[in-house]
């Protein structure tokens, strides 16, 4: 489906098995304002970009979508350089080759999470989302899993979210898992070498103002948060129950990035098996 106008998808359709040689392997589009609402998207492949959907440009609002078992080089599930705002969604089990197993936001792409639940996906960077400038707020919703058969993973950085550059601000939810016990290489809610929950670098600015950060596990360093780059303020929110195989349990800081505590964040309960719980 290609569309550079206005669209709208309601009720039980679904959007399945379809195939894109360059980008959006179910739905391309180019601009306007798009609306799903209580459908699914799933098992379609783009060779680029989006393989559920790719948004170039536009608003785009989901509620109540299913997008599932996608495919593509970024943005497994869906790929966008627009503005995404999501509700009630289920992203789970897409896979991307290089970035953004469930979700890329392309060049200064914005998107919203208010609810739902992201796991299960797959990349080489960013195993739920990857951004590249731009913005994303997480309001609520489980980015990750109280099961690790449902994990996001990255085979290198950022189980949860890779961010280069832009702004990542989160106000509530739970990025990995609120279960009270300490992830481990064959336990975890998240996984990735470095940083399962959130991996910053290029001048990335990260701002947590709430929520769990918990049960990530990297086998490198950065058992939550790992900075490469940029700034992380923390405040009001838990991270917890993290853990690596090297340094910074629940988070370690690199080059010329920078760590800020502010008032009632709490870092507990992480384990590091070097230096830094």
């Amino acid at each position: 489906m290609y569309s550079q106008g206005n669209l709208t998808i309601n009720e039980s359709s679904e959007i399945y098995s379809n195939e894109a040689s360059q980008n959006g392997g179910g739905v391309f589009v180019g601009g306007g304002i798009t609306s799903i609402v209580n459908s699914k998207i799933y098992k379609n492949k783009a060779l680029v970009n989006g393989g559920g959907a790719l948004i170039n440009e536009g608003e785009t609002t989901l509620n109540s979508v299913e997008i599932s078992e996608n495919q593509a080089n970024s943005g497994g599930g869906i790929a966008t350089a627009g503005k995404l705002s999501l509700t009630s969604v289920t992203v789970v089990s897409n896979k991307a080759i290089a970035n953004g197993g469930a979700i890329a936001l392309l060049a200064g792409g914005n998107g919203v999470l208010n609810s739902g639940d992201i796991n299960s996906n797959t990349a080489l960077n960013g195993g739920a989302i990857y951004m590249e400038g731009g913005a994303l707020n997480i309001i609520g919703g489980q980015i990750g899993s109280d099961q690790t058969s449902k994990a996001n993973r990255a085979t290198n950085y950022g189980g949860g979210v890779y961010a280069v550059g832009g702004k990542l601000t989160m106000d509530g939810g739970v990025l990995g898992s609120t279960v009270e016990t300490i992830a481990s290489s064959v336990d975890f809610a998240n996984a990735a070498n470095c940083g399962s929950m959130i991996y910053s670098t290029d001048g990335a600015e990260v701002i947590i103002n709430g929520g769990v950060i918990g049960r990530g596990y990297s086998s490198q360093s950065g058992g939550a948060i790992y900075m490469a780059g940029g700034s992380v303020s923390l405040a009001s929110c838990y991270v917890q129950y993290n853990a690596t195989s090297a340094s910074g349990g629940a988070i370690a800081v690199y080059s010329d990035a920078s760590l800020t505590l502010n008032t009632n964040a709490q870092i507990k309960n992480n384990v590091a098996a070097e230096h830094g719980g």
